[in-house]
């Protein structure tokens, strides 16, 4: 974590990270809440050989929750952010899905939530202005 947040990441009041489990794959979930109600998230994950690696790193966002698949209890293959828009304009939400020939989460569906609906878009397209 000290290559993300810096050497003295553990002392900073911002940075919070939680453990989690799922079967055999460990990660961490960190967070960088500076930025105030949405905030960068990082996921990290504990290899085979007791390295950590950062397989999600997501722009500043209000919630990232995994997407469990019924009867497996390995990795997400998917992670779901969603921002905390500002009144009058549209949430961003972005479906991330696990590569297993890079070992890492790339985003795969974005979407733009309004009160009653939501509108695909492109996802390169997703933190423009």
């Amino acid at each position: 974590m000290s290559d993300v947040y810096g050497p003295d990441y553990s002392s900073d009041h911002n940075i919070g990270a939680r453990h989690v489990s799922y079967g055999v794959d460990e990660m961490i979930v960190s967070v960088d809440r500076t930025s105030g109600t949405n905030a960068s998230q990082t996921i990290f994950e504990k290899r085979a050989n007791g390295n950590w690696c950062v397989v999600l790193t997501s722009p500043p966002v209000s919630n990232l929750a995994p997407i469990m698949q019924d009867g497996i209890s390995s990795r997400p293959l998917q992670w779901v952010t969603l921002t905390q828009a500002s009144p009058g304009y549209p949430e961003t939400k972005i479906i991330y899905t696990w590569n297993k020939h890079k070992s890492i989460y790339f985003p795969s569906h974005c979407y733009h939530v309004y009160k009653n609906k939501m509108k695909k878009f492109e996802c390169r397209n997703a933190y423009e202005e």
